[in-house]
C-alpha cells in the first residue's frame, strides 16, 4: 500500500506542477498556443522519467526486470516525439514570432517565458531520455548479480 501510495502522491505532484507552470500562458494565450498538449507532455516527461531515475526502489513496480526492460526501450519513441514536438514549436515561432500567441501585446514577457520553460524542460525530458535507459539496464544487472551470489 505504502509504494501505491508514493506512486498517487507523485502522480498528484506532477499534475500540480504541470498546472502551476502552464497557467500564466493559459491566461495570456489562451487558445492561441499552439503546443499545449506537448508542453504538458514535455514536463510530465520530464518529472516522471526523474522520478524514476531516482525513486525506483519507491515504485510499484521496482522489482519488476520486465517493467524495466519495457522501460529501457519506451524512452526511444519518446525521445522522438519530444524532438519533433520542439521543432515544431521552435518553427511556429520562427515563421509567426511571439506575438502570435498572444492575446494581446502587452504579455511579451509571457510569449518569452512559454518559449524558455517549453525548451527547459524539452532539455530536461531529453536528459532523462538518455539516462533512464542506463538506470534500467544497470538495475536489471544488479539484479541479476545478485541472484547469482
Amino acid at each position: 500500500m505504502n509504494k501505491l501510495t508514493f506512486s498517487l502522491l507523485s502522480l498528484v505532484i506532477t499534475l500540480l506542477v504541470i498546472t502551476l507552470i502552464m497557467l500564466p500562458i493559459y491566461q495570456a494565450c489562451q487558445d492561441k498556443y499552439p503546443a499545449y498538449i506537448e508542453n504538458i507532455l514535455c514536463i510530465a516527461i520530464a518529472l516522471t522519467l526523474t522520478r524514476l531515475l531516482f525513486l525506483l526502489d519507491y515504485h510499484w513496480f521496482g522489482d519488476s526486470n520486465r517493467i524495466k526492460t519495457i522501460l529501457a526501450f519506451l524512452v526511444i519513441p519518446i525521445g522522438l516525439y519530444i524532438v519533433d514536438a520542439h521543432y515544431e514549436f521552435q518553427r511556429f515561432v520562427d515563421e509567426e514570432g511571439y506575438e502570435a500567441m498572444l492575446i494581446s501585446d502587452d504579455d511579451l514577457a509571457v510569449a518569452k517565458y512559454a518559449k524558455n520553460q517549453f525548451i527547459f524542460f524539452w532539455s530536461w525530458a531529453m536528459i532523462c531520455c538518455v539516462a533512464l535507459p542506463i538506470k534500467m539496464i544497470r538495475s536489471i544487472w544488479r539484479d541479476y548479480k545478485s541472484r547469482i551470489k
